[in-house]
């Protein structure tokens, strides 16, 4: 689903690349784990959009991010 959002990603926050580390990634994740995200942006965010698309992942995913 991730990936299937990186379209309107690059647009809105100019999201270059998007990958997915730590406990997800190694199965080890559990009922209270975050998405640890990894973002590369082609743009520089203000501190406003990057808390701005932490939370809209988070919603859209369903996870903590």
């Amino acid at each position: 689903k991730l990936h299937e959002m990186l379209p309107e990603l690059k647009e809105k926050y100019h999201v270059s690349y998007l990958g997915i580390f730590g406990s997800y990634i190694r199965g080890e994740q559990k009922s209270g784990s975050d998405l640890d995200i990894l973002v590369e942006f082609s743009k520089t965010p203000t501190i406003f959009k990057f808390v701005n698309l932490e939370n809209y992942l988070s919603d859209a995913l369903g996870i903590k991010v």
